[in-house]
């Protein structure tokens, strides 16, 4: 049985990269005035982590994790300009689309106590391990328009809610035909959290910051061949 400790600090620098820019410093209508889109390479992104983590490992095999992370990503040109989702606005800085200022991950996989059943209902568990995975994360950010594909404030500038995830699958190997196999079944998603990850942006709409759901909870089966032992 060991116990390891890390922790860690993260710096990303990056100058001089490739970024669509406008001359027009206007917004709104007057934005459409002569506005020229321009290839520069005057971009520059920052991207700042710290990293805490322990972890354990037991019994030879089995082991579980826990990490936290807090984090800041920005750049001086946060206007993602492109064909199939205009945002008419001047280049401004921002967050990128993926910042996650706070992440929390912990998996492991661990035995069945056989203590847990009468003994005569050991053979139950026997030979069977509990995988896990549990993830929180602040909401990715996004940004708001009107209904002219204008941009609303700064970009980047809302964020979706927080996300939270649990899988927890069950695994029992067997012997058959000679070699070894597991059956591993459980839960995506087992709390049925929203996760959303669209929404709609276009502000003065009836469904303005309706989000929707992302991965709903599902029961999955999975055979695996581990082997001829």
């Amino acid at each position: 049985m060991a116990f390891f400790l890390k922790a860690g600090y993260t710096w990303r620098s990056g100058s001089r990269g490739f970024v669509f820019d406008t001359a027009s410093p206007q917004f709104g209508p007057m934005f459409y005035d002569g506005t020229t889109f321009e290839l520069r390479n005057s971009r520059r992104d920052r991207y700042d982590a710290m990293d805490l983590a322990i972890r354990r490992t037991f019994a030879g095999k089995f082991e579980w994790f826990l990490g936290y992370t807090r984090s800041s990503t920005r750049s001086n040109a946060a206007v993602d300009y492109n064909l199939e989702n205009p945002i008419f606005a001047p280049q401004m800085p921002g967050p990128f689309a993926w910042d996650t200022p706070n992440r929390v991950h912990m998996w492991g996989w661990v035995p069945m106590p056989k203590r847990m059943l009468p003994r005569r209902l050991e053979f139950l568990v026997r030979n069977t391990t509990a995988a896990y995975l549990v993830e929180y994360r602040t909401g990715f950010p996004f940004s708001v328009v009107d209904q002219e594909g204008f941009l609303v404030g700064d970009p980047n500038s809302w964020r979706f809610p927080n996300y939270f995830n649990v899988n927890l699958h069950l695994e029992r190997q067997f012997r058959a035909l000679h070699y070894l196999w597991a059956w591993r079944f459980g839960y995506n998603n087992l709390t049925g959290n929203l996760n959303a990850n669209v929404v709609d942006n276009v502000t003065g709409t009836p469904k303005f910051l309706t989000y929707g759901r992302g991965q709903a909870r599902a029961f999955s089966v999975r055979l695996r061949l581990l082997g001829r032992k």
